[in-house]
């Protein structure tokens, strides 16, 4: 993580943008308030889709790759334990961001659609 940090700095330094994809929030809160304590520009988005959005986009990946697996057979092959979990990381993302802004960062929550016409305007595409 702190080779992953450096290289923001370095493009920050450079003028660059950088988009920090795949991100687990609870990993991260103690390094994204330095970087914002730093003066870098710091915007998280914060994806909230529910559970069945989820599952709906597996779903339809699985069917592009010609697994034609429904929403409801992407359901019954999920253990418990990982719907469980799934529902954890969105409270523990939420959470997070809640401490994220706090500090004053800037968060944006939103669903799928919202994220991607959220990280355009953020990056000026």
């Amino acid at each position: 993580m702190a080779y992953i940090h450096r290289l923001i700095r370095e493009a920050d330094d450079a003028g660059l943008n950088v988009l920090y994809e795949g991100v687990i929030l609870t990993t991260i809160l103690g390094e994204l308030p330095k970087l914002h304590e730093e003066g870098r520009p710091i915007v998280v988005v914060n994806l909230t889709s529910d559970l069945e959005t989820c599952l709906l986009g597996i779903a339809d990946r699985r069917q592009r790759k010609g697994e034609g697996a429904t929403v409801a057979e992407v359901r019954a092959g999920l253990e418990e334990v990982t719907v469980k979990n799934n529902v954890g990381k969105l409270k523990s993302a939420l959470k997070t961001a809640r401490q994220l802004e706090a500090v004053g960062i800037s968060v944006f929550n939103c669903d799928r659609l919202q994220a991607v016409a959220t990280i355009q305007e953020v990056l000026s595409l």
